[in-house]
């Protein structure tokens, strides 16, 4: 396909009290979602992808080991999580929260976010009540973040004490933390002291540090459990230590 422009073109921008919105498309059709000053991109979606070879593959490949159950969202951006997880795990239910009504309408026009049936989107603060009285899960994904860092509500030990409650039994906890730097390291320590057991990645693509709750899989059971397209996701990720 020819592309009338020689450069990224910008689709939208948009400044609320939220955000500084901005939708970029390369010139390969894919959309990228900026959400501050920083370079940080929140969603990628090009029509038909498979996957993103990036960290959002990496919140898709849970499903094999944790129990049955609904998986819950915190922090929408562009749905880009979502996008995956409907084409590889239809089945699931998800629950998602995202405080920016934005974001959830620029999801649905340029990120590929479709109204399902099994996809609920809340606008609401990610911790407010109506998560914390939305029943258990056996995921909960946590990719919260303001002017280019995590919430400092993730840096207060109660927090991580209210989302257990909200894991149901053999359920996980899986969080984006952006970057391997002290304040990451010390909500890991806050992670851990709750849930007993922690597994850390760096990924190479952009440097996301992730983690999720519980002992490390088997890797080849787990692999083979996966769409060809994510299988490679479970390299790199490792027990972490204090």
């Amino acid at each position: 396909m020819f592309w009338p422009w020689k450069r990224d073109k910008v689709l939208l921008r948009r400044k609320n009290d939220f955000n500084d919105i901005k939708v970029v498309q390369e010139k390969d059709g894919t959309n990228l979602l900026y959400l501050d000053k920083s370079s940080n991109i929140h969603s990628i979606y090009k029509h038909g992808m498979i996957s993103t070879e990036s960290y959002w593959d990496d919140f898709c490949i849970m499903p094999p080991i944790i129990g049955k159950g609904k998986i819950a969202i915190l922090g929408l951006g562009g749905a880009t999580t979502v996008y995956l997880y409907r084409k590889y795990w239809p089945y699931l239910k998800l629950n998602c929260w995202e405080i920016d009504p934005d974001l959830v309408d620029i999801a649905r026009c340029f990120f590929g976010l479709a109204d399902e049936e099994n996809v609920k989107i809340n606008i609401d603060n990610a911790l407010s009540e109506s998560f914390f009285n939305s029943g258990s899960y056996s995921l909960i994904i946590v990719d919260l973040f303001l002017d280019g860092s995590f919430l400092s509500s993730l840096q207060n030990p109660q927090t991580w004490k209210s989302i257990k409650k909200q894991i149901a039994p053999n359920g996980r906890l899986m969080v984006n933390l952006s970057g391997k730097n002290k304040k990451c390291l010390d909500v890991c320590d806050l992670i851990i002291a709750e849930f007993g057991n922690l597994c850390i990645k760096q990924t190479k693509e952009a440097a996301n540090v992730l983690v999720f709750s519980g002992s490390l899989p088997d890797y080849e059971t787990w692999k083979n459990s996966l769409p060809q397209s994510i299988k490679k996701r479970v390299h790199g990720w490792q027990v972490y230590k204090k």
